[in-house]
């Protein structure tokens, strides 16, 4: 993982489309802000509604507050199933969903359910991991899956479970992991 965030790129978004590709991270974070829609469930569930509203508020003002001036390859899907072993070596593949964006993203994949802390791990390889960043991205994350189980996914346990997850995100205020 390393090496692939070391690749740095002139903008943020997909590295598949340069159509979708913006200049910074602030516009990366409106798009995909504004393609997360929940306005159909407000009528169906004001909580969850709520919940979001509240989630999508705080992506904003702390993206407002933060900085991010470069870009790295983002795999933006580790996780068991997108990693092959070769002599002991970790080799992701599937990179469907790769992005343009802050590392730190890759870290939200892997911490953003996790109850322990895993990522002092991290930082052996990496060095200091700044943990306000790593909240914003974890609720970005949450965000973005929220609406994959509710829109595309339709899978109802999984969204509960995420919503679930993301109100104590809201609740904790610093990163899981």
């Amino acid at each position: 993982m390393k090496a692939t965030h070391s690749i740095r790129l002139d903008k943020f978004g997909s590295v598949h489309d340069k159509g979708r590709q913006v200049s910074s991270f602030r516009e990366l974070v409106e798009e995909e802000l504004k393609y997360q829609d929940f306005s159909s469930i407000q009528k169906d569930n004001s909580e969850d509604y709520e919940v979001l509203k509240v989630a999508s508020s705080r992506i904003v003002q702390l993206v407002d507050t933060m900085k991010f001036d470069s870009s790295t390859l983002v795999h933006d899907d580790i996780g068991a199933s997108n990693i092959m072993w070769n002599r002991g070596n970790p080799i992701l593949i599937d990179w469907t969903d790769s992005i343009a964006g802050p590392s730190l993203r890759d870290f939200a994949v892997l911490t953003f359910k996790s109850e322990t802390n895993i990522i002092q791990c991290f930082e052996k390889e990496y060095g200091y991991i700044d943990r306000e960043k790593l909240y914003l991205h974890q609720l970005m994350r949450f965000h973005r899956l929220v609406h994959f189980s509710r829109f595309e996914g339709v899978d109802p346990v999984e969204y509960k479970v995420l919503m679930s997850k993301l109100k104590k995100l809201l609740k904790r205020e610093k990163p899981f992991g």
